[in-house]
């Protein structure tokens, strides 16, 4: 069974900036027609569900750590870099 703990985890936050680059990219260098600004839904409760998701990926990601040793830690790497190159194909 694992063991998880809460703590700082550096390389949980630089995975989590690496996902964010983009973000940053576009904050530090806005295009001229920002298509973004009216993106939000007209249901109230998806953006209320979208931030707590959004919160839950930084805890899970930085807090969270695992401190038994995981026989699968790196399959699970290699799928959050592919994930991530998928993502920033896309």
């Amino acid at each position: 069974m694992m063991n998880y703990g809460f703590q700082f985890s550096l390389k949980g936050f630089l995975l989590y900036a690496l996902q964010l680059l983009p973000n940053i990219i576009w904050m530090l260098m806005p295009p001229a027609n920002n298509v973004l600004t009216e993106n939000s839904s007209v249901y109230k409760i998806l953006n209320i569900i979208e931030g707590m998701f959004g919160v839950l990926t930084v805890i899970l990601m930085i807090v969270l750590i695992n401190k038994g040793e995981g026989s699968n830690s790196n399959l699970y790497i290699g799928l959050a870099i592919m994930f991530l190159a998928a993502y920033y194909i896309s």
